[in-house]
């Protein structure tokens, strides 16, 4: 007798742990193919996923890396700021910060934005630097 209420309550409990699993996973699962990545309903993220919502976070702007000497010639239309480092302007640009109009071999200044009004003109750099670029490449 004792060994088949053992019996019973072995099945028992076996059932509820069963319909507890099921009932888990059914959760989750709504859960998940409701839920938006990254949203409230799932804040978790990875590192890739975040890296992929801020890759145009910078407004358009393309961050290069110049080196002393190299030139970076851009097409009409195209704005660039001089983030850090040193640089000259190569052709006419004209800055929109100061509204000036800037010749070839003037001293750019950092955190100003440039527009060039020509196809060719940019920057040479005279020191290694990082220019935020706005625009085509030449």
């Amino acid at each position: 007798m004792m060994e088949k209420k053992a019996n019973k309550r072995f099945w028992m409990a076996g059932a509820v742990v069963l319909g507890g699993s099921l009932l888990f996973c059914s959760g989750m699962t709504v859960g998940a193919a409701t839920s938006e990545p990254g949203s409230a309903g799932d804040p978790l993220i990875t590192r890739s996923y975040l890296e992929e919502q801020l890759k145009g976070a910078t407004g358009g702007y393309e961050c290069i890396t110049m080196k002393k000497g190299d030139t970076l010639e851009v097409a009409q239309g195209a704005q660039l700021i001089v983030y850090t480092g040193s640089a000259t302007v190569t052709g006419n640009l004209i800055d929109l910060t100061s509204g000036s109009l800037a010749n070839a071999g003037t001293k750019v200044q950092k955190y100003h934005s440039y527009l060039a009004p020509a196809d060719g003109s940019g920057f040479t750099a005279a020191a290694t630097c990082v220019i935020f670029l706005s625009g085509e490449k030449q």
